[in-house]
């Protein structure tokens, strides 16, 4: 009997704690949805994105990211992936190399460099720590390269990327895409990489512009993915990269057809031609003949 009171004890407790333990784990947020402590160290309490794309399958970047740096630091690192993992809802896969150009960040110091399969700007003065809530303007130019898709184009990003040791409140992002598409093709995923969950997004379309929010809290090492299937065709390569592509293919061949005629001009062993032996007569040396010849 003692030890029956002590299990339904045991688990009123459980029930009791419980919510607690839940409320304890949302201080953090506060009534708008922001959490304003992340990861100890500093939050994001605001991160706006809005790209532009164009033609030719490349993105022009800007973000607003709205810190609260906790613990003083000289600033933040902003890390862009260059290795592109895309999974599709149809099971298939692809990896895109990325090309990150013409960085910059309004009114601060920052430095940029290339780590393994990202791109790192780390931006703030190594001489001064800064605290409490500031905003860091970014821009750059994300080119993606070839569409890969073969029965069709493909606009695949990650508006937030995984890459991010601190939570990310307030996310909102606007894309602007070049020419019309099909509306029904947009699909947004987030959490961790692989993920499927599409909840807590809120979208509009606005002729060919996409606006919309996350409503949630990112933990550290989620995401938020965007997917538009487009029609073949969608993004145009540049003339000069169309050139170049051409070049890659015509030039081998007109130099292996050059290099066939000049051979079957010039490149044959010509015939060989018998060459005229003479000897002395017989009884004579060479010293004799020209002795003779001499007088």
């Amino acid at each position: 009997m003692k030890r029956i009171i002590k299990v339904l004890l045991g688990v009123i407790l459980l029930f009791l704690l419980f919510p607690v333990c839940s409320v304890m784990a949302d201080d953090n947020v506060d009534e708008n949805g922001i959490d304003y402590r992340g990861n100890g160290e500093y939050a994001i309490t605001g991160y706006r994105i809005d790209i532009i794309v164009n033609e030719d399958n490349t993105y022009l970047i800007n973000e607003d990211i709205s810190v609260n740096i906790i613990k003083e630091r000289h600033g933040i690192y902003r890390v862009i992936p260059l290795t592109n993992f895309m999974y599709r809802f149809d099971g298939s896969t692809n990896v895109i190399k990325g090309k990150v150009k013409n960085v910059a960040v309004k009114d601060e110091k920052f430095v940029v460099y290339n780590k393994v399969t990202d791109k790192i700007i780390r931006i703030g003065d190594q001489k001064v720590t800064t605290g409490g809530s500031k905003t860091y303007h970014i821009s750059y130019l994300y080119d993606m390269g070839k569409d890969k898709a073969k029965d069709y184009d493909e606009f695949y990003f990650n508006l937030i990327g995984q890459d991010w040791d601190t939570t990310v409140s307030d996310v909102e992002f606007s894309i602007t895409m070049p020419k019309d598409f099909d509306y029904s093709k947009i699909g947004f995923t987030h959490g961790y990489r692989a993920s499927t969950d599409n909840s807590n997004i809120e979208f509009q379309i606005d002729n060919n512009t996409i606006i919309g929010r996350y409503k949630g809290v990112l933990k550290a090492g989620e995401g938020i993915t965007i997917r538009i299937e487009l029609p073949k065709g969608y993004f145009e390569s540049p003339a000069f990269l169309e050139l170049f592509t051409i070049f890659t293919w015509v030039l081998p061949v007109i130099f292996a057809l050059l290099s066939l005629v000049l051979w079957l001009k010039h490149g044959k062993n010509p015939k060989t031609v018998e060459t005229m032996e003479i000897y002395p007569p017989e009884g004579f040396n060479s010293v004799g003949i020209a002795l003779y010849y001499k007088g």
